[in-house]
């Protein structure tokens, strides 16, 4: 960044003979509305600006010397800055065009250019390049003059015409160099092939005209330097040679060499030293430089100057700069002293003002030219200015300062000098003052008149004030008279610098731009506000400038301003820092109005103090945090266990809080301490519960069995930003319950029975298990252990575990029944049984198990086969001539396999039955714990009561022997000699009343039907039999036992057990 300010450029004169000294103040003069009238000194910033290390480049070698002096410019040491002595782009008295450009601009632009003077005899030499936009430089052109008034063409060189160029194609040339050492004229120029880098070369001849050949000549070019340079600007003294030439680094970024030779060949040099490298350190984002630039020397701060231009980009437009460098020697320090915008808004990539070249006579005459477009078209011509006017009588004027407020004074000079050897008597000082301001003159001038003796010079003086703002800037003369001739002498017109008259700084605080505009009591903080200037004064604002503001009852905000600040003329918007201070504890909240007690100085000791309002602050209310009750998480932890512990606070004060990690979780039993930290930044807003969440802490092993508060230290920023710590101590319901670790001890096993048999399903057993820990228990499996004789039998034996976790609390006993299957190749005998039992510490989920139980139980394992037998009957009444169906369901309860088992049945009672078909099967092989049931088919003959008896026997496969179940009697079966279907009670008619009868025999065990109740002919008497007769009787449905049904009976061979 680059600050921007007016130099108030002091000049020390000594007058050559009359033994006059004097300080004297010269501000530049701006060409027009896009040129300003300041120089900038820089202030540099180095953060995210790209610098440029080019260090390696230097060979500094030896001192260098003066190198001419120079009626340009002049280092004000005591200001650090450089004094413009003409105003040079605004100075048209002093210049002219003298070269024009050839080429239209196009859409790039074209110059006459590139330009050098060389001032031999009474002649006057430059030489020059014409450039066409899109083509570089297209010829050389040498052009004379006799007296800088009249310029002839000497001869021209088109760049096409070169014969054996030492580099081809010969793509463009630029600046080039004119001088003549030892009688020898050299030329030295810059040619690149094609679109490459450019490479410095030089010629020689004896005549001017010559110069044409050898150029014409490739064979006659000799290299200076070839790595990427151009424009060389060659100069001379005490048999040292120095160029300047622009080399090219990183990005085409150019950095301007100063080399040094013992000869005008340069065959060989040292670079002893960057000129142009302080300007780009400075302002590294803009270091385009447009041209070598040039050295001047100052004699009175016996400083070097280096001058140059630079673009600073902004496509599609740029800013044209001047800028200086000075250094004590060529080959020393060079330091940035300031810049001058002299051009805004210039075409991108385009340059002007640029490629300077001068011949001096003394320190106060000297001939300068430069490439430049004075009217913006893109098209650059040769500009010469001509300082070497022989009028005796010379005069400059100056005002001071360069900048006032409207009511303020303004100082004008003009010093007159009598450079002649003539005695002027009655010189008079004549001024006019011109620009868009006005001033009132107050006195002057004063003296009104003066005689002159030669080499004496006078200094006049008028004072003004400021009226009307803009531009002001004086055009005046000095006149006198020869004493001895009486011929009248007028020194040619000079004009002053510019001075601007401005309005006063006019200072008012923006709305909504003070910050923080919320605090919360008790906060320590910064203050910044905005203001903008209505003024085109800037006003340095003072620290003793006072931000505040207070409640009713006279607690009161107050703060200073934490550096001076500048707000320029004009500025929207420039923020004001303030001192932290402290918000009083007790402050009432509220909204309460700000105010800014407002001091600075202005340009010439100009004073402002005033008290502006600014916005309202509002001040609420600190946070505070309380635990919520019952949201500790967990409340009950182990010895030992690691916990995260989470707890819900509310906010109860009037501002939300940001808690850090530092917020701590304190737990002790006074010995043991166990300490945690939050696990992330946790915000808790007004009135609103928010959950903490702490990371990991272990509690410790030693801990004793008890309740215990929770200590948390709260640490975090309120949302105003204001710090924020408290302690608070839980009670109740978030306190921390610390347990001794949950233990599981395996009591006992349980078995009910004490024979088991192969196959056998479902066997219950209890494990009696007991929590000796304090803390709860979850169960969560327990394991059965099976052996004979210490061999494991537990691949003979399913157990079903646990379907889900139990609580087992601390200091408690509970029986778990498991349910145990037994394989049908059991091992038989006596088999013992212990259990293993899982679990969980219901705080911490450690694992918990005991694998031995203390008092183990056995069951004994049958492995023979048992037969056990069971007959039912189809029907419970039948008449005679139907089918009767009879059934034996044969189980082996036993843990062998039976084979060959068969079934044997007798019928008893008064009943006939005349069997049709059966057993079906007639014999089974039957596993253990598993079943076949057989069947037979009968036909009820004669009416009565009958049963069957029936037992069943086999072969024990594996044991041997028979295997005979008991007998088992079937229930008995009612035969009816009634011919009618759906006859229940005997009246030979099939009415409503046989559907009650048959109801009532169904519901309320009434007598059985004495005629075929089975209507339905399913094999069973149900309800349904009594709807089927109701159908039959009232809504014509079927017959009983009509054929339509009769297929009903098949099937109906295997039935449920009863």
């Amino acid at each position: 960044m680059v600050s921007r300010v007016i130099i108030f450029a002091l000049l020390y004169i000594s007058l050559p003979g009359a033994g006059q000294q004097g300080w004297a103040f010269i501000s530049p003069h701006p060409l027009d509305s896009t040129v300003l009238s300041i120089i900038e000194t820089a202030i540099p910033e180095r953060d995210g600006m790209r610098g440029y290390d080019q260090r390696s480049l230097f060979d500094i070698r030896s001192e260098g010397i003066s190198i001419t002096a120079n009626d340009l410019f002049t280092y004000d040491m005591e200001g650090d800055s450089i004094i413009m002595k003409h105003d040079l782009l605004s100075d048209s008295a002093h210049y002219r065009a003298v070269i024009l450009c050839e080429y239209d601009a196009d859409s790039d632009w074209s110059a006459a250019g590139g330009c050098s003077i060389l001032k031999d005899g009474s002649t006057y030499y430059v030489i020059c390049r014409q450039r066409m936009a899109g083509a570089g430089g297209t010829k050389w052109q040498m052009w004379s003059s006799p007296d800088l008034t009249e310029w002839n063409i000497e001869w021209e060189l088109p760049r096409d015409s070169v014969r054996n160029p030492p580099v081809t194609p010969l793509g463009s040339m630029e600046g080039s160099s004119l001088r003549k050492f030892n009688g020898v004229y050299y030329l030295y120029t810059c040619v690149r092939p094609g679109a490459t880098s450019w490479g410095i070369f030089y010629v020689t001849a004896a005549t001017i005209s010559a110069l044409r050949d050898s150029l014409r000549e490739g064979n006659s070019w000799h290299a200076v330097w070839t790595e990427d340079v151009k424009d060389p600007v060659v100069m001379e003294h005490d048999a040292n040679y120095y160029m300047l030439a622009s080399r090219f680094g990183p990005g085409s970024i150019r950095h301007e060499m100063l080399l040094q030779s013992d000869s005008p060949t340069f065959s060989s040099w040292d670079t002893i030293s960057c000129p142009s490298r302080p300007y780009s350190d400075s302002l590294p984002n803009m270091v385009r430089f447009g041209a070598p630039g040039i050295i001047l020397f100052d004699v009175s701060s016996n400083q070097y100057i280096y001058w140059n231009v630079v673009e600073v980009y902004d496509s599609p437009l740029n800013d044209l700069y001047w800028f200086w460098t000075r250094a004590g020697s060529l080959d020393g320090t060079w330091t940035y002293v300031g810049r001058k915008m002299i051009i805004e808004d210039y075409p991108f990539g385009q340059r002007t003002a640029r490629f300077f070249d001068y011949h001096a006579f003394d320190s106060e005459q000297m001939i300068l030219i430069m490439e430049w477009d004075d009217d913006r078209d893109s098209r650059g011509d040769v500009f010469l200015w001509d300082y070497s006017s022989q009028c005796p009588l010379v005069c400059r004027i100056w005002a001071v300062p360069d900048t006032v407020i409207v009511g303020q004074s303004i100082t004008l000079h003009m010093m007159a000098e009598n450079r002649g050897a003539a005695h002027i008597d009655s010189l008079v000082p004549q001024i006019e003052h011109f620009g868009g301001g006005d001033v009132v003159l107050e006195t002057g001038p004063l003296p009104p008149y003066a005689d002159m003796e030669p080499g004496a010079c006078t200094t006049f003086t008028w004072t003004y004030t400021a009226d009307d703002t803009h531009w002001v800037w004086w055009v005046g003369c000095a006149s006198g008279r020869d004493a001895s001739t009486d011929s009248l002498y007028t020194s040619e017109e000079e004009t002053s610098g510019s001075v601007l008259i401005q309005t006063p700084p006019s200072v008012e605080v923006l709305v909504n731009s003070v910050e923080p505009d919320t605090v919360s009591q008790g906060q320590v903080t910064g203050y910044t506000l905005a203001v903008r200037n209505d003024g085109e004064s800037w006003l340095k604002v003072l620290t003793h400038t006072r931000f505040w503001y207070g409640d009713m009852i006279g607690d009161t905000v107050r703060t200073s301003l934490s550096d001076t600040t500048y707000v320029p003329g004009l500025a929207d918007s420039v923020t004001l820092r303030f001192d932290a201070v402290r918000v009083p504890y007790g402050m009432s909240p509220g909204d309460w109005l700000s105010s800014l007690e407002l001091s600075g100085t202005a340009r010439n000791a100009y004073s402002c103090v005033n008290l502006k309002p600014a916005d309202t602050v509002t001040v609420q209310a600190g946070a505070g945090l309380v635990d919520v009750p019952g949201s500790l998480n967990p409340r009950s932890v182990s010895q030992g266990q690691a916990v995260d512990f989470v707890i819900d606070v509310t906010n109860v004060g009037g501002v939300p809080v940001m808690l850090d990690v530092g917020t701590g979780f304190r737990l002790t039993d006074g010995t043991h301490v166990c300490e945690s930290f939050l696990s992330r930044c946790e915000t808790v807003h007004v009135a609103v519960d928010a959950t903490l969440e702490f990371e990991s802490i272990q509690v410790h092993e030693a801990m004793r069995d008890s309740s215990y508060p929770v200590t948390l230290q709260f640490f975090g920023r309120d949302l105003n930003g204001a710090n924020y710590s408290e302690t608070i101590v839980t009670t109740g319901l978030n306190q921390v319950v610390v347990e001794t670790p949950a233990r599981l001890d395996v009591v006992s096993v349980a078995v009910d029975v004490d024979t088991v048999m192969r196959s056998q399903k479902e066997i219950p057993v209890g494990i009696i298990v007991e929590n000796v820990g304090g803390a709860h228990a979850w169960v969560d499996s327990v394991s059965m252990n099976f052996y004979q004789n210490e061999l494991s039998l537990n691949q003979e034996y399913q157990v079903t575990d646990l379907s889900s976790a139990i609580l087992l609390p601390g200091q408690a006993t509970d029986t778990f029944t498991i349910l145990v299957d037994v394989d049908s190749h059991a091992t038989t005998g006596w088999v013992s049984i212990d259990s293993w039992v899982f679990g969980r510490d219901a705080n911490s989920s450690a694992l918990c198990l005991d694998s031995a139980a203390a008092q183990p139980d056995s069951w004994y394992v049958d492995g023979r086969a048992a037969l056990r037998c069971s007959l039912w009957l189809s029907a419970d009444t039948v008449m005679v001539g139907r089918p009767i169906s009879l059934y034996a369901q044969v189980e082996n309860v036993g843990g062998g396999y039976a084979d060959s088992v068969s079934t044997h049945v007798n019928v008893l009672g008064s009943g006939t039955v005349v069997l049709d078909a059966g057993p079906v099967p007639l014999s089974a092989n039957i596993s253990a714990q598993s079943d076949t049931v057989f069947y037979w088919e009968y036909t009820a003959q004669g009416a009565g009561l009958v049963c069957w008896v029936g037992q069943a026997s086999g072969r024990d496969r594996y044991a041997g022997g028979d295997a005979t179940s008991d007998e088992d009697t079937s229930q008995f079966l009612l035969i009816t000699s009634s011919g009618m279907c759906g006859d229940c009670n005997g009246d030979e008619n099939v009415t409503v009343a046989d559907a009650v009868y048959l109801t009532s025999h169904i519901y309320r065990s009434g007598p059985a039907p004495l005629g075929e109740g089975d209507v339905n002919v399913d094999g069973n008497i149900t309800i349904a039999d009594g709807i089927y007769l109701v159908g039959y009787i009232y809504r014509s449905g079927p017959v009983p036992c009509g054929p339509e049904v009769s297929g009903n009976r098949a099937g109906q061979r295997r039935r449920a057990r009863r």
